[in-house]
C-alpha cells in the first residue's frame, strides 16, 4: 500500500470536523470501520475506512445509537446473494431457505422504517418545539421594546413629555 492510499488521522479529523479523541473513540466503539494503518512515520486510515468512518460520525450525530449505527456498516450479510444463488444451483428444491432469507431481509427493513419514523417523529417534536421557542421569544422581544418605548415617553415624575 502506498503512502497516497492513506489519508493522514490529522487530515481525518479535519475533513470529518471532529477532535482527535471523537475520531478514537468512533474507531474504539465501531471495529467495523477498521483500524489505523501504519506506513513508516504516518498513521491514518485507508479510503474506506474513512467512509465507514463518516458515515458513523454523521448517524451518530444524527442522534443514531450504536447497535443502529453497526449495522448499517456492517451491511447486508456478506455473499449472502451468492450463497443463496449457489444453493439454489445445488439443490433446486430448497426454496424454504430463500424464503426464510427473504423473510429476514423482510423484517431488517421493517426495523429500518420503523427507525427512519421514529427519528422522524423525533425530528418534528423537536422542530414544533424549536418554532415554539422562537415564537416566545419573539413576544417576550416585543413586550421589551413596548415597555421601552412607553418609558421613553415619560417625563421625570411619571408624566407624559409634551411636544
Amino acid at each position: 500500500m502506498s503512502t497516497q492510499e492513506i489519508i493522514a488521522l490529522e487530515e481525518v479529523c479535519q475533513r470529518l470536523g471532529l477532535r482527535p479523541s471523537a475520531v478514537r473513540q468512533l474507531l474504539a466503539t465501531f471495529p467495523e470501520i477498521g483500524t489505523v494503518q501504519e506506513e513508516g512515520d504516518r498513521r491514518g486510515l485507508t479510503p474506506d475506512a474513512f467512509e465507514r468512518l463518516q458515515r458513523a460520525a454523521i448517524l451518530r450525530g444524527q442522534g443514531w445509537n450504536v447497535e443502529a449505527v453497526r449495522e448499517i456498516l456492517q451491511g447486508p450479510k456478506e455473499g449472502a446473494k451468492e450463497a443463496a444463488a449457489a444453493r439454489l444451483l445445488e439443490d433446486p428444491a430448497d426454496v424454504e431457505g430463500l424464503r426464510q432469507e427473504i423473510q429476514e431481509l423482510k423484517d431488517l427493513l421493517q426495523k429500518m422504517e420503523e427507525r427512519r419514523r421514529h427519528d422522524q417523529d423525533r425530528l418534528l417534536l423537536s422542530l414544533i418545539r424549536l418554532q415554539q421557542e422562537v415564537q416566545h421569544l419573539r413576544y417576550e422581544l416585543a413586550a421589551t421594546r413596548s415597555r421601552k418605548e412607553r418609558r421613553q415617553g415619560m417625563g421625570l415624575f411619571g408624566r407624559r413629555k409634551e411636544p
